[in-house]
C-alpha cells in the first residue's frame, strides 16, 4: 500500500495540470461584409461555421465566386468550374483564409484578453498575414478585422 500512495498522488497531481480551455468562443456567423484591400474594394458574404470559411463575393466582376477554406483545403467555385487544393501557397490576403486564421487566434484567448471598447471588445494579435486588429461586438459578434500593414480591412454589417 505504501509503493501506491505515491503513484495515485502523482497521478491527481498530473490530472490537475491539464490545459485550461478558453472561455471565450467566437459564435458562428453569417454576415455581410465590406472588404478593401490594396485599394480594391467588394462585397461578399462571409460565413464562419462548423466547416471552416466561406466567402460569397457579392459584387465587381468576380460576383458569383465562392471561397472556402477549412484549414488544409482552399476550394474556389465559379458557376460550374469548382477546383480544390491544398493550402501550399495561396495569397493570405485571401479573404477566407485571413478570418479563418484570425478566428483560429481569437479561440485561444479568454474573454480577460479582449480590451473593452464602449460599444463591445477589440483583440491584438498576430497570424501569419501579419497583426491585426479585430473589434468585437458587445454580444461578441465580429465587426471589423484590420491588417494595417497590409492595407487589408474587412468591416462587417
Amino acid at each position: 500500500m505504501k509503493r501506491l500512495f505515491p503513484i495515485f498522488l502523482a497521478l491527481i497531481l498530473l490530472c490537475g495540470c491539464s490545459a485550461q480551455k478558453s472561455d471565450f468562443e467566437l459564435p458562428y456567423f453569417s454576415k455581410s461584409a465590406r472588404i478593401s484591400c490594396r485599394g480594391f474594394e467588394y462585397d461578399c458574404k462571409i460565413t464562419y461555421s462548423r466547416q471552416g470559411v466561406e466567402v460569397d463575393v457579392l459584387s465587381t466582376a468576380a460576383k458569383g465566386l465562392n471561397i472556402t477554406y477549412n484549414g488544409s483545403e482552399l476550394a474556389f467555385s465559379y458557376g460550374d468550374i469548382k477546383i480544390s487544393e491544398p493550402n501550399n501557397n495561396f495569397e493570405l490576403t485571401n479573404p477566407a483564409i485571413a478570418v479563418f486564421d484570425i478566428v483560429k487566434e481569437v479561440q485561444k484567448l479568454s474573454k480577460s484578453d479582449l480590451e473593452k471598447l464602449n460599444s463591445g471588445h477589440q483583440v491584438c494579435g498576430k497570424t501569419a498575414l501579419g497583426e491585426f486588429i479585430a473589434v468585437f461586438g458587445t454580444d461578441y459578434s465580429l465587426q471589423s478585422i484590420e491588417f494595417a500593414n497590409r492595407d487589408f480591412i474587412i468591416k462587417f454589417k
